[in-house]
């Protein structure tokens, strides 16, 4: 069993067409969409990013749709829908050449909510922490700021963001203290003093069975920090109708107490400039 990060689901809703350009991802019919290019009409869309309140412009480039059919996918409603489908894949699992992109939007963006959730993580000497879920791992230096013996274990699905994080923490991987894997492999029992869950729980699909993941990786008495947007703030997203399995508060307290965990604290984080509002918890996994 493994704990999911996010998904490893294809992004894509269409399949390339013949003499897409090399950075391509999307085609329909005999059309395509030229990420990059200098002669062809732009279509631009904003939406709201989750782990931010400043708009994302996405521009896609059309060239010669044969019919109307192909054409009509860039009119109105829509556009809209493809690309809020886009930005929750890119969000739930980075990939591609807009994957650098889209880690520093999500760093920004929850800049305040990393920073909260790393200060409750009540670490001690040589402390063993899991990150899942880590993204670029922008924030590595911050947990490993908090103790200079800690060590700290982050799992990752996206292969573009394992990437990034090792070629930034190669020094600190080097000496021992930062383990970079991918999401795919099994973790020891009993092994981590600390979990850090940030943004990560909206895409599990078993929520059930990824709690009970982490409770058998922590130690007895282990904690589980998770930092998350509310319910009602998410559901108001338009990006957030695919990729995302929301929930409500009350159903993740149901939850973390069916899988053996004691909440222990609840925090509100005020939304600061360009962010949305955001929660931290405390749970305690059994003490045996």
């Amino acid at each position: 069993m493994r704990i999911m990060t996010q998904s490893v689901g294809c992004a894509g809703q269409y399949t390339c067409c013949e003499g897409c350009h090399p950075r391509c991802e999307y085609g329909v019919g005999k059309g395509r969409f030229l990420w990059q290019s200098r002669d062809h009409f732009s279509a631009s869309a904003i939406s709201k990013n989750a782990g931010q309140n400043r708009a994302i412009t996405l521009k896609v480039w059309y060239s010669k749709c044969s019919n109307a059919d192909s054409r009509s996918l860039f009119n109105g409603e829509a556009m809209k829908t493809w690309l809020a489908a886009q930005i929750a894949a890119q969000l739930r699992r980075p990939h591609g050449w807009l994957a650098p992109w889209m880690g520093r939007v999500m760093n920004r963006g929850n800049l305040t909510l990393y920073s909260h959730a790393i200060r409750s993580l009540q670490v001690g000497s040589s402390s063993k922490v899991l990150e899942i879920g880590f993204g670029n791992g922008s924030h590595f230096c911050q947990i490993l700021d908090l103790d200079p013996t800690l060590h700290l274990t982050g799992i990752e699905s996206s292969a573009e963001m394992l990437r990034l994080a090792e070629r930034a923490f190669r020094k600190e991987i080097d000496k021992g203290r930062i383990e970079i894997l991918s999401a795919d492999g099994d973790l020891p029992s009993g092994s981590f003093d600390v979990a850090l869950a940030v943004n990560v729980i909206y895409f599990w699909q078993d929520p059930d069975e990824n709690l009970a993941e982490i409770r058998r990786v922590l130690k007895p008495g282990g904690l589980f920090v998770i930092g998350f947007r509310p319910y009602e703030t998410l559901a108001a997203m338009p990006f957030t109708r695919t990729e995302f399995n929301l929930r409500t508060e009350s159903d993740w307290r149901e939850r973390l107490q069916l899988a053996g965990f004691e909440i222990e604290r609840e925090d509100t984080v005020s939304a600061a400039a360009g962010e949305l509002p955001g929660l931290v918890w405390i749970a305690v996994a059994p003490h045996s």
